[in-house]
């Protein structure tokens, strides 16, 4: 079991957060789950604590650290933002998997890229596309300074992740997304051209905000 790969999932009742550990789940030779970590869904952490035996988790909520330090003593427990950021300097793992929602997920890809991990032995899987959004030129300066791997793992940014994957950068003219998960996805060219900014601004699944 020496070799298996020890994952801290910042996020993990969350969609993709949840879908991880499913794979961890289906593979415990090749995956543990050393770190887990939520804001609100306190639940579900407990149930995925009895699943996996992590060895530290963070909770956004002070109020909770009593709930779950009950049911397990011998949890290390980090509180809030401050606490993700000292989990991503000092907990045990081969991948960070950042899946924390909007701009908390910066501070803790800073802190581990700052944490003095070995490059060799380290890697930060990235779901929070927000990291890049508002941090992008700090972050992947510090991915360069410290030879530390940043891999997208999410959505479009994985996809085109994926597709450049084995190419050479001076062979690719263009990218193009056809923002395929959309809500005009079936819209014929037509009906595009027609389209208002009040059907854009409706999506059927997330409250993106007036941009």
């Amino acid at each position: 079991m020496t070799d298996r790969k020890r994952v801290a999932i910042f996020g993990s009742t969350g969609s993709i957060g949840v879908q991880a550990l499913e794979i961890i789940g289906a593979h415990p030779e090749r995956f543990s789950a050393e770190f887990l970590s939520c804001r609100e869904r306190i639940d579900l952490l407990l149930e995925q604590i009895e699943i996996f035996s992590p060895s530290a988790v963070c909770v956004a909520n002070p109020n909770d650290v009593r709930r779950i330090s009950e049911k397990f003593p011998q949890l290390k427990i980090y509180v809030g933002e401050e606490g993700l950021c000292d989990a991503a300097r000092a907990v045990d793992a081969e991948i960070m998997l950042n899946a924390l929602v909007g701009i908390a997920g910066l501070v803790p890809t800073l802190s581990a890229l700052k944490s003095g991990r070995s490059a060799d032995s380290f890697r930060i899987a990235l779901a929070n596309k927000e990291t890049l959004v508002a941090g992008g030129r700090l972050v992947m300066r510090l991915s360069a300074e410290t030879g530390i791997a940043i891999v997208p793992v999410d959505s479009e940014h994985s996809a085109i992740f994926q597709a450049l994957s084995g190419n050479r950068s001076e062979d690719v003219r263009e990218v193009v997304l056809t923002g395929s998960g959309g809500p005009f996805r079936t819209y014929t060219e037509d009906a595009l051209n027609a389209v208002t900014k009040e059907q854009a601004l409706t999506h059927p699944t997330w409250q993106m905000g007036s941009k």
